[in-house]
């Protein structure tokens, strides 16, 4: 049974879920890694100019985190409305769209020198249209920082079930399937980096954080709460060591669909 609003713990909406994550990991993601991951990925010091989308933002954590380290505007994306509210009440600052990022060139949103995506393109099917639809709203030589899943081989003889379906549906693959994917879109891959080893170490700390936070947990939650989560969790770290999933950062430049 899928949980309400895609939320893997029974009786959460997405936003309670995504609260319960960022009150584990002691600050304002979702994600793993925090701060430090989204230091890793986005290598680069904005302008005055610089402009960034946020797709598939959340609750506005990453927005909010950038946004005090010196990008002058960011605007945030996402799908689930609900999390949207939470965005606008926690960072006015911030500009948020309920939408789909396949619409982005449809919204009005003008245009972008850089992009910005976690754990999101896992979800997208069809990765070389989203990329061109990204295209349709960047600056020449705009980037895109892209942190996501990969399968290493062996995940899709092998995939788990959370909450009635799986979490790793469409992951990157290897690096010749992933410039295939860009190969026609526009963007020019400037670096691919295997961040395995990272996610893993981030994922296995957030399992720590979770036993030591069990009995706040529980009396959030319940004990089949806690289970479900920890569970969840647990079947990440196992792939992660049996080498079935691991995990890359793409970084890529806009050069226009004439040009690459």
């Amino acid at each position: 049974m899928k949980a309400e609003n895609g939320s893997p713990i029974q009786g959460l909406t997405r936003v309670e879920y995504s609260n319960l994550l960022s009150q584990i990991r002691n600050n304002d993601h979702a994600h793993a890694g925090g701060d430090v991951h989204i230091d890793h990925l986005v290598n680069e010091i904005p302008s005055e100019h610089s402009r960034l989308l946020d797709i598939g933002c959340g609750l506005g954590g990453t927005m909010q985190y950038l946004h005090g380290v010196g990008w002058p505007e960011v605007v945030g994306i996402d799908l689930n409305k609900d999390s949207i509210e939470v965005a606008r009440e926690r960072f006015p600052n911030g500009k948020f769209y309920t939408l789909d990022a396949m619409d982005i060139n449809s919204a009005e949103l003008g245009w972008f020198s850089h992009f910005v995506s976690i754990n999101t393109f896992i979800h997208i099917s069809d990765k070389k249209q989203l990329l061109r639809k990204i295209g349709e709203t960047a600056n020449f030589n705009a980037r895109i920082f892209i942190s996501d899943f990969r399968d290493l081989g062996r995940y899709k003889l092998s995939p788990i079930s959370v909450a009635g379906s799986d979490p790793f549906s469409f992951p990157f693959e290897n690096d010749d399937a992933i410039a295939k994917m860009f190969d026609g879109t526009g963007w020019q891959i400037d670096a691919l980096e295997d961040v395995s080893a990272e996610y893993y170490r981030w994922y296995k700390e957030f399992v720590n954080q979770i036993f030591n936070a069990m009995p706040d947990i529980m009396k959030q939650i319940g004990d089949i709460g806690y289970a479900q989560l920890k569970n969840e969790y647990l079947q990440y770290i196992d792939l992660f060591e049996r080498g079935f999933l691991g995990a890359v950062f793409i970084r890529a430049i806009w050069k226009g669909l004439e040009d690459v």
